[in-house]
């Protein structure tokens, strides 16, 4: 219920949902590089920005303070009190970090695709791909300005890619990936010149030790380990190779020993100490994919697909896990909830499952994780079914949510990437399908059909007689699996790019990424009919790396919750399928790539975000304003389309017995301005309009 003072103006807005709690409260994405330094890790860590870590202590690593940039963070390099901290947003950013707690950028030099970044004296020096080595001035770390730049020149053919880069000297080396290594001259730093170019040699990461440069090589002939004599910089001489079948990422180096990625293995923990002769210790260290090594000390720090972890290497041949930190990792796509847990299917970030009791505070009880990247997450009878990829489809028993085991798996022989539940039936879509499965004993899924689609299949929704595939063209499949062995299509409703669909009785509700809402009469499944549009593109998932997070719509009670153009999750009325009409909209701070509604929540997976839990037990709450239509003031109505409300009037504010209805009201639109009746005359007017049902 709510008053307004006649003569008094309000505000008119939408529908607003309130935030109720986050998890794990701050941005999460790939860390795409370690720098160590003391008892401090800095992190550049995608969406989650620069990240400073507590390392004093060994088996615990604590948050220090975080400092969110423009956009993608992906390499860091430190001088002093200072990272600089390149984004692939808003270019080389310049952070002190004197106070760890509070981080805060000074200065900011843009740059076009910024990758490798090096600082030594003066000078900040950036690798930007097609761009070259650009040479930065930073003597004021508050003004940085632009000195110089040189592109990676080909023989023939395009400028080569800058990918890293390492300063000894006067002297830049530039890892040019398949492009090989380029040398250049930085003495004249507003003029650099190229000293040398050694295409053979390739590497996406290289350092300097001892007169030596060490390239990781991740493919072809120089894969693994080069070491290179630079001692004379206008001649490398390749001295060495230790290959690795997988390719490497990158490499650290420390006094003798070599710490290089060796994919899929982990880390090859090589003795240098003859660098013409290079062998491996035997103390390898398993991690997922790398991005990034650095040692500081008798400790060795990776980061990649598995998070950010370290490792005692005092007796180098057989290093002591430490501990780390893998909530870091991730980017919700789809959340399933079941009583007061909600379990997540978090791309690259394996199977979280949250404890809901306090949604303010949720708190992680569990993970697990699977080879491949989960897609979309249902659950139902203390099962969780879960589409990872190239890793199938994953069964877990979670009668025990803080102790969740495995109990089988399914290989659709393709990516599984969306899921649907049915009885003891579950739909797995693909790439190129749906899977049928029979799931009566969890533990030895049978097939009991597939279904091939010329496209992929990312969102699938059923009931007793229908399942609806959404997956690009040709659009909406509609197929009968009243015999679930022997599936019937029956019709298409034909889009450009369908994305997602829900079900509610004969209407299907239908996201074209190119233009939007459809809402499909299905009363004839043979023949679906279009009754209803609203338009808005959705192109963001396609390009922010969410191209099959396909979760995002829900229904509640008249209401839909999808997510826009922008990413921000879109809120549509649909209590007239034929014309359905935007009521709100919510920043989630995120991307929306899934929604669940459930009772008076709604459950977002928030991509880089996480889990956003929202309240919407108050979007039929009304609002009401005075608005002038130029004859005569007016009263306006905000709330829930649909829903009846009462208008009552009172010209004494503290008697309980002066309120007198107006008349009531049915809201077709919000905001709606009252013409059904007259103000009074009196000298003073009160008003409030309260929910009936």
């Amino acid at each position: 219920m709510i008053f307004l003072l006649w003569g008094c103006v309000s505000s008119m807005h939408g529908i607003d949902p309130v935030l109720v709690g986050r998890w794990p409260g701050y941005n999460r994405d790939l860390i795409f590089d370690v720098s160590a330094s003391g008892n401090r890790a800095y992190l550049a860590a995608g969406h989650g920005g620069l990240i400073i870590m507590d390392v004093s202590q060994p088996g615990h690593r604590f948050r220090l303070g975080t400092y969110l940039t423009g956009g993608i963070a992906n390499r860091i390099a430190l001088k002093d009190n200072l990272a600089f901290v390149l984004d692939t947003g808003s270019g080389l950013e310049i952070i002190d970090v004197s106070d760890p707690r509070n981080p805060v950028r000074i200065g900011v030099s843009a740059i076009q695709r910024p990758a490798g970044v090096a600082v030594a004296g003066k000078v900040a020096a950036v690798a930007a791909y097609e761009d070259g080595l650009i040479l930065i001035d930073i003597e004021d770390p508050t003004r940085p300005k632009l000195l110089g730049s040189v592109t990676m020149t080909n023989a023939t053919g395009p400028a080569a890619r800058a990918y890293h880069v390492k300063l000894s000297g006067n002297v830049a080396f530039v890892a040019c990936e398949a492009n090989g290594l380029r040398v250049v001259d930085i003495t004249d730093v507003k003029n650099p010149r190229m000293l040398a170019s050694a295409p053979a040699l390739t590497g996406s990461q290289i350092t300097l030790a001892g007169g030596k440069a060490f390239l990781a090589g991740y493919s072809g002939a120089s894969s693994g380990l080069n070491i290179v004599d630079v001692s004379d910089p206008a001649n490398p001489r390749k001295i060495a190779q230790f290959k690795v079948p997988g390719g490497s990422t990158c490499v650290a180096i420390s006094g003798t020993l070599a710490f290089l990625a060796d994919a899929p293995a982990g880390i090859a923990i090589l003795d240098i100490s003859d660098p013409a002769r290079p062998r491996r210790l035997g103390g390898d260290i398993p991690t997922g994919t790398l991005y990034s090594i650095s040692v500081e000390q008798h400790t060795v720090y990776a980061c990649g697909s598995d998070g950010f972890h370290a490792w005692d290497i005092s007796d180098p041949t057989t290093p002591v896990f430490l501990g780390g930190d893998d909530t870091q990792n991730g980017s919700t796509y789809n959340v399933a909830v079941d009583g007061n847990f909600a379990y997540l299917a978090d791309f690259y970030g394996g199977f979280p499952i949250l404890d809901l009791s306090d949604p303010a505070k949720p708190v992680r009880v569990a993970a697990m994780d699977f080879p491949g990247f989960e897609f979309d997450v249902k659950v139902a009878n203390k099962l969780a079914f879960l589409a990872t990829g190239n890793s199938g489809l994953q069964i877990v028993d979670i009668h025990d949510p803080a102790n969740p085991k495995k109990l089988s798996d399914y290989d659709v022989g393709d990516k599984a990437i969306a899921v649907a539940i049915r009885d003891n039936l579950v739909f797995v879509g693909t790439f190129s399908g749906v899977h049928i499965l029979d799931v009566s004993n969890p533990s030895a899924p049978i097939l009991r059909a597939k279904i091939q689609t010329s496209e992929y299949a990312a969102s699938l929704t059923v009931n007793e007689n229908l399942l609806l595939v959404a997956g690009d063209v040709p659009g909406l499949r509609i197929i009968d699996i009243r015999n679930p062995s022997a599936p019937v299509l029956l019709g298409i409703y034909p889009l450009l790019s369908s994305v997602e669909v829900a079900l509610r009785g004969k209407y299907a509700y239908v996201i074209d990424a190119a233009s939007g809402l459809h809402v499909v009469d299905l009363s004839d499944p043979a023949n679906p009919v279009s009754v209803g549009k609203y338009s808005f593109t959705r192109n963001f998932s396609r390009s922010q790396g969410g191209l099959f997070a396909s979760g995002a719509i829900a229904l509640s009670e008249n209401l839909l919750f999808t997510s826009d153009d922008s990413g921000q999750l879109l809120i549509l009325d649909i209590h007239d399928p034929s014309r359905p009409f935007k009521v709100g909209q919510y920043d989630t701070g995120g991307f929306v790539y899934g929604v669940t509604a459930i009772g008076n929540r709604l459950f977002i997976g928030n991509s880089y975000g996480g889990l956003a839990i929202l309240d919407i037990s108050d979007l039929a709450t009304p609002t009401l304003g005075v608005g002038d239509t130029g004859a005569s003031p007016s009263l306006q109505l905000s709330g829930y389309p649909g829903k009846n409300y009462e208008i009552q009037a009172a010209d004494d504010l503290f008697s309980s017995n002066t309120w007198s209805p107006i008349g009531i009201f049915t809201l077709t639109n919000s905001p709606q301005v009252m013409h059904e009746f007259s103000f009074p005359s009196a000298p003073r007017q009160f008003y409030r309009a309260r929910l009936i049902n």
